[in-house]
């Protein structure tokens, strides 16, 4: 049966206008039952049920780290299980994409694309799962997307959830000090040499105070020593990190474990919605979208393209120094070492596109503050001879 056009043109308009009439928070909102929808109730990495066992004992080691496990014990009394976790990180992400994109482009497309840097297979494949790499990614970004804000209150605020982000994940300092220094130094007055030292200072004092809390919350060490033979070693370990020799693994619904699931009392049930959309992203994870030498080399283009923008600069060279760095930190290969890296190519490239097609936010404003000249006042007057 044939469609007639005519009546789709006035559906069509009557679907843009409805979309074009919704806020920023309803946008967000969407974007956060859409991944609840997925994620719920999270899931669970080998690495995530040791950490639900310590925080429910309230003893914690340092094979993770123990910041993480005090973050759960405080939760799971709140909400039982990965749920609590699963919104702290997936939440921080979102305000922290929008804070960050808002900035660049009009409120309503920050909001879409903090959604679409959420809901991305790449992107998502982690932060469905409650591990220190999503919850990293979450403060991460959160904190960024505060300290960029204009008042200092909120900076100061910004460098607090840095703090936290910074005590969550073992080798977060190579991330958080482009975040730090490239994102503080620019808003600080003074000369240049002064704002950066001032930056780099708070990077130091942000990184000191993480080592030394996850330390104070330290009651377990575990001997763990791994020992590279030599610099060809180390490449190779870099390399299968990178998806160059072998293919990364990802934490699917599938592959976690029944008798642990059914020990931490955690629901073990799927809907036909999760089960499709997980089938989607597995399916997805044998391609080369989730090689992460593919986005080794988007951020480095990028990098070299927006070199004059600061704030995506600093997510750039963040998302880099991290992934560079696991060429001696990492300890084996797996797809989310090297998340962030991911993230911030992927969440930079969005914002890019978006401010290629829409205007800037600060347009309007600049309009308001400088109206056009009333052509009575400015016209010449007439030459007396």
């Amino acid at each position: 049966m044939p469609v007639d056009g005519a009546k789709l043109d006035p559906m069509a308009t009557r679907v843009r206008r409805r979309l074009a009439a919704l806020s920023p928070r309803s946008i967000l909102l969407i974007g956060m039952g859409l991944f609840t929808l997925h994620a719920y109730p999270g899931l669970m990495a080998p690495g995530s049920f040791v950490q639900l066992d310590e925080a429910r004992a309230g003893v914690f080691s340092d094979l993770h780290p123990p910041l993480m496990q005090a973050l759960w014990w405080v939760l799971d009394r709140i909400v039982p299980g990965p749920f609590g976790m699963l919104m702290l990180q997936s939440v921080g992400f979102l305000a922290g994409a929008y804070l960050i994109a808002r900035r660049l482009v009009p409120p309503r497309v920050a909001a879409v694309g903090a959604v679409v840097g959420l809901l991305l297979p790449p992107v998502l494949a982690v932060m469905a799962v409650v591990c220190e790499q999503a919850l990293f990614a979450g403060l991460a970004l959160l904190g960024a997307g505060l300290v960029v804000d204009g008042r200092w209150r909120t900076r100061v605020l910004g460098l607090v959830v840095l703090a936290a982000a910074a005590g969550v994940r073992h080798d977060a300092a190579a991330a958080t000090l482009p975040l730090i220094v490239m994102m503080l130094a620019p808003q600080l007055r003074g000369a240049w040499w002064r704002r950066y030292a001032i930056a780099v200072a708070a990077w130091l004092a942000i990184t000191v105070v993480a080592c030394g809390v996850n330390t104070a919350l330290t009651a377990r060490e575990h001997a763990v020593t791994v020992v590279h033979a030599d610099d060809q070693d180390r490449l190779a370990t870099f390399g299968a990190v990178l998806g160059l020799t072998g293919e990364l693994t990802i934490v699917t619904r599938e592959s976690q474990s029944v008798e642990l699931l059914r020990a931490a009392e955690i629901q073990q049930a799927s809907s036909p919605l999760q089960r499709f959309t997980g089938r989607v992203v597995g399916a997805l994870a044998t391609t080369i979208l989730f090689e992460p030498w593919c986005y080794l080399v988007l951020a480095i283009a990028l990098l070299v393209k927006l070199r004059r923008e600061p704030v995506l600069r600093a997510l750039l060279a963040s998302g880099i120094a991290l992934e560079l760095s696991l060429a001696y930190s990492a300890h084996g290969a797996g797809y989310a070492s090297s998340h962030w890296l991911v993230t911030c190519a992927l969440l930079v490239a969005a914002i890019a596109v978006a401010r290629r097609f829409s205007p800037s936010p600060r347009e309007p404003a600049a309009t308001a503050a400088h109206p056009p000249p009333d052509p009575r006042r400015t016209a010449r007057p007439p030459d007396p001879t």
